[in-house]
Parts: C-alpha cells; structure tokens; sequence
C-alpha cells in the first residue's frame, strides 16, 4: 500500500481521526497504547487492576517492537519503564522496570506493577533502560545548558525536545542544579513564538536524591500538557519553588 498524507479533523487523548469515503477513521502513530520517543519499543495496557491491600496497579501488559526497530531481524532485549499522567499532565506513577526478549512484530507479554492507582491514566510514555545489552542514556553531556531564569540562576535546562501527541504535546530534555543533595524543583517552561507570544506552557517538576552530586550532574525529565506549540522558536523556564536542603555545589 502507498504511505498517504491525510487530514487529521479531531485528536482525542493520543488518538487522530480522518474522514474517508468508508467514513470516519480512529488511528494512533504508534500501535499499543505507549511507546519511547523514537517509537522503538510499544507497550498495550489494556488489563489495568488496583489492588488496594497493596497499593499497588497491576498491569498485565503486552510489549512488541515499534516501526524504530523494524529492520531487526536479531532478537531484541530491553529493559523499560512506563511513566504515567493523568488528564492535567501530572505524573501518576512510575512503573517497576521490567526485562523483555522480542522478536520483530511478536508481542510478549510482561507484568508491570506501579505504586498507587493507575487505572484511569490518560496518558503513558515508555523510557528505555536497556537495548540489546546497552544502557540506554537520556542525557547529553555535550548539550548546552543555558536555560535558566535570571531570578533564580542555580537550575538550569537544556537538550529540550518536543512532540505531539493527539492533543498531548511531550517535552523531554535534561536539567542540572548547583544544590546537592534531595531537592524538589518546581516551575514552568513556555513555548513562544517569534514575537514573544506565549503559545503554551508546560509545568516542571525537577526532583533529585541524596545521593544528587550538584552542579555538572545531569539528569532527564519529561512533562506533558495539553496544547499547540507549533510555530514555537524559543522557550523561556521560570523556577517557582525549590525545596529541599540542598547546598550549593561550588
């Protein structure tokens, strides 16, 4: 069959519809339910149940190969997580990262568990640890990490990717604070056009660990809002709180 462009009429949540002569038709760009940003690794989650006694969602999943993978003949081993956000754009969990050998095209089915109640998610994205023996890492040491906000200069962002969703737009890149230690960073990162127009705003979260070492030490994050932020040709990040007892690393 040859690829076609079509007008997409609605989005709802990931979904795109388009009208043919046989009427309307519903699609994903990717065939499961989640998939990593370069489509490489799809994962179904249609049976979802919360088990109260241990607070946990238990998903029994199916994990195939995405379109990025599709000229591997080798068996495919992986290792992933599925983060979870519910209609506002806020994480709901996280799940245990789980192992899977694939071949190209068959699903596999694998058992996820996440803390808390998943079940009503809207929406998930698919974070690959691991692909065929090699860590797979979501930070780039040689990108520019000049984003910040003048008013608070010690957090600063870089490498921002983003891509569209159905009406979910997905912004990923990578973060570094001079505080160490456990920190809670929250604030805001808007999209704007060339005339400083504001065309969408997505909300920031930045959390890190004990063992977090400060400035130098880079680290992923992923937030995902409702919107259009096509046309966009610079962003601009306000940090509203930082929490934690952090110090300075100089």
């Amino acid at each position: 069959m040859t690829p076609q462009q079509v007008a997409v009429n609605e989005v709802w949540r990931d979904w795109h519809r388009t009208d043919s002569w046989l009427g309307p038709v519903w699609f994903r760009l990717h065939g499961l339910d989640a998939a990593d940003g370069q489509d490489q690794i799809e994962v179904g989650l249609s049976n979802r149940t919360y088990d109260r006694a241990a607070g946990k969602t238990f998903i029994n999943a199916k994990v195939q190969t995405g379109p990025g993978l599709s000229g591997s003949k080798e068996l495919v081993q992986t290792g992933f997580s599925v983060w979870f956000y519910n209609e506002q754009g806020e994480r709901i969990g996280v799940s245990d990262g789980v192992t899977a050998s694939l071949t190209n095209g068959q699903p596999q089915d694998v058992r996820l568990s996440v803390d808390g109640d998943v079940t009503r998610y809207a929406y998930a994205t698919v974070h690959i640890g691991m692909l065929q023996g090699r860590i797979q890492s979501e930070v780039d040491p040689s990108a520019s990490m000049e984003i910040a906000d003048p008013a608070k200069p010690g957090v600063r962002i870089g490498a921002v990717r983003v891509r569209q969703e159905g009406e979910y737009i997905v912004v990923q890149g990578q973060f570094e604070a001079d505080m160490k230690g456990p920190n809670r960073v929250k604030g805001m990162l808007s999209f704007l056009d060339a005339d400083g127009k504001v065309l969408g705003k997505a909300p920031l979260e930045f959390v890190t660990d004990a063992s977090y070492s400060g400035k130098g030490n880079l680290r992923a994050f992923e937030s995902v809002f409702s919107g259009d932020v096509s046309g966009y040709t610079r962003v601009q990040l306000e940090v509203t709180s930082v929490e934690g007892a952090g110090r300075p690393n100089s």
